[in-house]
C-alpha cells in the first residue's frame, strides 16, 4: 500500500509525536524517515511515484550547514516534483526549498534572533487544499528566512517580520511554509505573549491534515 512519506531532518529528536497524531487521524499510512539522526536514506532509492505525498518537516540544521547527505534530498525532491507527487515543506523544508531555486536564505536579522512563538499568518484560498482565505496563528521557531519568492512559485502565506512565510508552485502540487503546522510541543520558552497550547496549535494542524487528505486522494 502506498504511504505517505514523513521525511524528518531532525538533528538529535525525533518528531514521533508528530507521526503518533497524524495516524491517530488518517491512519497507518505514514512512512517515518529519520533523514540525518539514523543516516536513513532508504527512501532515496525508491522513486518518488512510491509514495502518495511526502511532508519534509523542520530540523535545528540549516541549509548551509546540513550533511552532505542534503544534496541527495534535493535531488529526490526535484524528482517528487517532476512526477508531481504532492509536497509539502516545513520551516527547513521550506528553506531548502527556497534554496533549490534560487532564493537567498539568510538570518533574521544581524544578531540571530531566533522567533520563537505564535505569531499571526495570512493564509490565502487554495483550492486543491479545500482551504479559504484566512488569517491564523501559527508556531514558527526559525533563525532564517527566504528572502524572494522563486520562480515558478507564488505566495501562499504571509506574516509580520517574515514577508515569504509561504509559498505554493503555480502548476504542481508543492506547498512551503516557514511555520511549523505540525507542531505538538507546548515546553518550550517563547519570545511573545500568545500562549503555546495544544488548543492553540489545532488550526496549523488542520493545514497539514488537509494536505495529507489531498495526497490521499490523487
Amino acid at each position: 500500500m502506498k504511504k505517505i512519506l514523513v521525511i524528518d531532518p531532525s538533528k538529535e529528536i525525533p518528531e514521533t509525536a508528530v507521526v503518533d497524531r497524524l495516524q491517530s487521524v488518517h491512519g497507518d499510512v505514514f512512512e517515518h524517515a529519520l533523514f540525518y539522526i539514523n543516516d536513513d536514506l532508504a527512501f532515496i532509492a525508491q522513486p518518488p511515484t512510491t509514495y502518495h505525498g511526502v511532508v519534509l518537516l523542520g530540523s535545528e540544521y540549516h541549509v548551509g550547514n546540513a550533511p552532505s547527505s542534503q544534496s541527495h534530498l534535493s535531488d529526490w525532491l526535484i524528482k517528487a516534483m517532476d512526477t508531481e507527487v504532492p509536497l509539502l515543506a516545513i520551516c527547513y523544508g521550506h528553506q531548502l526549498l527556497g534554496h533549490m531555486f534560487g532564493s537567498k536564505v539568510s538570518l533574521l536579522d544581524n544578531n540571530q534572533t531566533k522567533r520563537v512563538g505564535m505569531f499571526k499568518t495570512v493564509i490565502d484560498a487554495d483550492a486543491r487544499l479545500n482551504l479559504q482565505p484566512a488569517s491564523i496563528d501559527f508556531f514558527y521557531s526559525h533563525y532564517q528566512h527566504v528572502e524572494s519568492v522563486p520562480e515558478n512559485f507564488e505566495k501562499f502565506t504571509t506574516s509580520p517580520g517574515v514577508p515569504v512565510s509561504g509559498f505554493r508552485h503555480t502548476k504542481k502540487p508543492v506547498w512551503s511554509i516557514q511555520a511549523h503546522p505540525e507542531w505538538m510541543r507546548i515546553d518550550i520558552p517563547t519570545n511573545n505573549n500568545v500562549p503555546l497550547t495544544l488548543e492553540a496549535l489545532k488550526p496549523g494542524h488542520a493545514l497539514i491534515d488537509a494536505f495529507v487528505s489531498f495526497s490521499l486522494t490523487v
